[in-house]
């Protein structure tokens, strides 16, 4: 008959101590998995604002600066009419780049309005420029100033935009003498405001 080994009391306290082990190594590597995916996440987050900045810091520095020159383009008016844009010494523009998907640009429309006021009255041409293939929507409040379409991106490309809104003014010789390529701060505007009011430069 075999012979049946009771365990002892030693015995038993080695096994709970193997078990509490156990459990503390299954509760710890559950908790390093958490603080893993927890940690994962936040890395993927922050990666991503990263990527939005640099994108942006891109844009910044590929896109228009103070001083480039511009050249002379066409565009297409709501009623199918191409205007000639031309840099002959005789007329000063600004330029308001937009898309009506663009709920910035839309944002700042009624800021843009008083600006062109400004401007029109110290003898700029104010137009907008929109990216929108199928025109300006008819329940948008006029702005006061022309919004013409671009039908591709060959004067974005010439031009250096490459987000919305970009405000630009530029010169009668198609010098670009003051460009914004975000949403406008109160410092940006206040800048704009004594450009076209003063037609000073504000290098930049």
């Amino acid at each position: 008959m075999p012979i049946r080994r009771v365990p002892t009391n030693k015995g038993l306290t080695e096994l709970k101590l193997a078990n509490w082990i156990l459990g503390g190594s299954i509760a710890i590597a559950i908790i390093s998995v958490l603080f893993g995916l927890i940690e994962n996440r936040k890395l993927r987050f922050d990666n991503g604002q990263l990527r939005s900045q640099l994108v942006r810091l891109a844009g910044s520095c590929d896109g228009p600066r103070v001083g480039d020159i511009v050249p002379d383009i066409e565009v297409e008016g709501s009623a199918g009419k191409r205007l000639s844009i031309r840099y002959d010494n005789t007329l000063k523009y600004l330029f308001f780049f937009l898309s009506f998907k663009c709920g910035e640009c839309i944002k700042e429309l009624p800021q843009w309005s008083t600006i062109a006021k400004t401007a029109k009255s110290n003898r700029f041409i104010v137009l907008g420029l929109a990216t929108d293939n199928e025109g300006r929507p008819h329940a948008l409040q006029d702005p006061g100033f022309d919004i013409l379409r671009l039908r591709d991106s060959a004067v974005l490309r010439a031009y250096r935009v490459s987000v919305t809104p970009t405000i630009m003014l530029v010169s009668e010789t198609g010098r670009i003498e003051w460009v914004n390529s975000s949403a406008l701060s109160e410092k940006s505007r206040n800048e704009l405001l004594t450009v076209v009011a003063g037609n000073s430069v504000i290098e930049q």
